[in-house]
């Protein structure tokens, strides 16, 4: 069976958040040590980095999207140009140039994602 608030509920709320805010505030009664300049940076840039993830993962959806098209087209042209050793060592070098950098692109996604669904919630 459920009740109500009371008011002395938040009465009670109120002096444990206070009881355990001056705990903390006391001198060595647990408080964390202060944070160096680069702790400081570190967490300015993540804070950085997570807030500008979801927009950094659609342009990565974007760019995975135009290089595999691109892929798509370089195999079409090795087809046609199967007879060609010269031509298709050249276009297998683009291809394989577009394949690492959506290797790059994808680690990157998986990056940002493992970072947000880290901090979320």
């Amino acid at each position: 069976e459920e009740r109500g608030m009371r008011e002395a509920d938040w009465d009670r709320y109120l002096m444990g958040a206070s009881a355990s805010s001056d705990a903390r505030e006391g001198p060595g009664a647990g408080a964390a040590p202060p944070e160096t300049p680069e702790e400081k940076e570190a967490a300015k840039k993540l804070r950085k980095r997570m807030l500008n993830a979801p927009k950094r993962i659609g342009r990565l959806e974007g760019l995975i999207d135009e290089a595999e098209t691109k892929i798509g087209r370089i195999d079409s042209d090795m087809f046609e140009f199967g007879s060609d050793v010269g031509k298709l060592t050249d276009l297998q070098k683009e291809k394989d140039a577009l394949e690492a950098t959506v290797a790059g692109h994808m680690e990157e996604w998986e990056e940002l994602e493992e970072l947000l669904m880290a901090h979320s919630g």
